[in-house]
């Protein structure tokens, strides 16, 4: 409880953005754009330190918009202080490019909360294996081995013709235009046929092969469709893993982790601006990156099933769960607290 109080003392006492104070905040200027609020002005803050032997440069750096849109070039010069070395030998600095690279690397990384990703496009094997999941591609190449049974008397008959028609279901317009004209340069029909009689067998598969060479092209049909739909929800899928999730304000972070209690007592003394819009944007990006079913997932607390469909590990998809159910219960306690007169953005879930 102590350190609850301490959290919410220390998050009173702090803004909550650096150029936005608790006590009095000024509406910020959004722009919507693809469901998320964006702030159009921006400032960052730079400072490097290096420091060797007896020398030490100091960097402190201001990048900020000018009036031409272009970053403003910084004055390295009347920055930097340099202490002279003690003795006449020369100092020598050698720096670890690629230690360097790493720490740049780790440091760009602990940005992220979910980084985006490049999913690689799926092989030809993949596609084919997916479109023989399909219910209908299923029911239908059942239906094809029934009417083959009935009309050449071996339901395994039309089985290479049906594996080409996976790789081109161009060809199945063919092969349906074959069936309809001539059925026999399959195979011979089923039953016989002497001295112009023929059989029951024959006749009956005479009869089907009209509707063999229709079952014929709707499977090459539905094929197609069915390996379209494949490569779009692919394609849907390797742009939601590029787009990254990016960590939430620390402060944010501190009153999502108090208790319920002190968290309600503390969304009363705070001016709630800046926090709402922190959770907008972070939940926009969990809408952007998840599929509906895995959203789904989330709302149903199924940490295994979302970790796989995901490609991430358990621990992260328990607190990926954990951070977006208490940013939803936070973002709807605002809402519910002071009814804003902005467009209302859907948290779907």
């Amino acid at each position: 409880m102590l350190k609850a109080k301490q959290i919410v003392s220390k998050v009173l006492n702090r803004n909550l953005n650096k150029n936005i104070a608790i006590d009095k905040v000024e509406e910020p200027i959004y722009y919507e754009s693809s469901d998320l609020y964006e702030e159009i002005t921006h400032t960052e803050e730079i400072t490097h330190t290096k420091e060797v032997d007896n020398v030490s440069i100091y960097e402190n750096t201001s990048f900020s918009s000018d009036s031409d849109g272009y970053n403003s070039e910084p004055d390295f010069y009347e920055n930097v202080n340099i202490a002279p070395p003690k003795s006449s030998n020369m100092v020598y600095a050698n720096f670890n490019t690629r230690n360097s690279n790493y720490m740049n690397q780790v440091k760009e990384d602990s940005k992220y909360f979910l980084n985006g990703k490049r999913l690689p496009s799926l092989t030809e094997e993949e596609i084919i294996k997916k479109v023989l999941c399909n219910p209908s591609v299923r029911e239908q190449k059942k239906e094809i081995k029934c009417l083959a049974g009935i009309v050449f008397g071996n339901s395994e008959q039309l089985n290479h013709q049906m594996e080409q028609i996976i790789s081109d279901p161009e060809f199945g317009k063919l092969l349906s235009n074959t069936m309809r004209t001539s059925p026999k340069s399959f195979a011979k029909l089923a039953g016989f046929k002497k001295f112009g009689i023929k059989s029951p067998k024959r006749r009956t598969a005479e009869k089907h092969t009209l509707n063999l060479s229709m079952a014929i092209r709707e499977y090459a049909t539905t094929i197609k469709y069915s390996k379209d739909l494949v490569l779009e929800h692919h394609r849907e899928k390797q742009k939601r893993f590029s787009r990254p999730v990016y960590m939430l304000n620390k402060d944010v972070e501190d009153i999502l982790n108090l208790p319920p209690s002190i968290q309600a007592t503390a969304l009363h003394k705070i001016n709630s601006t800046y926090l709402k819009k922190e959770l907008t944007t972070f939940l926009n990006q969990i809408n952007d990156r998840l599929s509906k079913r895995e959203r789904t997932m989330i709302k149903n607390g199924d940490h295994k099933m979302l970790a796989k469909s995901m490609d991430i590990s358990e621990q992260q998809s328990k607190k990926l769960i954990k951070l977006v159910t208490k940013a939803k219960n936070l973002h709807n306690g605002i809402k519910s607290k002071k009814p804003s007169n902005q467009k209302g953005i859907a948290i779907t879930g």
